[in-house]
C-alpha cells in the first residue's frame, strides 16, 4: 500500500475510533447508533448512578450539563464563575461537582 493510501485509512479508522469510543461491543453498529449505546449505556450510567453514589451530588442533570460543556470546549480553560452564571448554581455547587 503506498504511503498516502495508508495514512488516509489510518485517519479514517482513528476518525472512525473517537466516534466510536472503542467500545468492541458496537463495531458493528451504525454511528448514530453507536452513539446512542454510549450516551445511554455509558454516559448515562456514569453521571446519574454511579458518580451520585460516591459523591454529593444531588442534581445529576447539572453534571450532565457540566460534562457537556467541557466536552465540547475540551481544549478551553473554565472558570467556575462561568459555570455558576451559565448554568445558574452556587459557586459551592460548582465546585463539588
Amino acid at each position: 500500500m503506498k504511503y498516502l493510501q495508508l495514512k488516509q485509512k489510518i485517519k479514517m479508522l482513528f476518525e472512525d475510533f473517537l466516534l466510536r469510543g472503542g467500545f468492541p461491543e458496537i463495531v458493528n453498529l451504525e454511528i448514530n447508533k453507536a452513539q446512542d449505546y454510549i450516551y445511554n449505556t455509558v454516559i448515562n450510567k456514569i453521571v446519574f448512578k454511579d458518580i451520585p453514589s460516591i459523591f454529593k451530588i444531588s442534581n445529576p442533570d447539572i453534571l450532565l450539563k457540566i460534562l457537556e460543556i467541557t466536552s465540547q470546549n475540551s481544549s478551553q480553560l473554565f472558570e467556575l464563575d462561568n459555570f455558576t452564571s451559565f448554568l445558574n448554581i452556587s459557586r459551592n455547587t460548582a465546585s463539588t461537582y
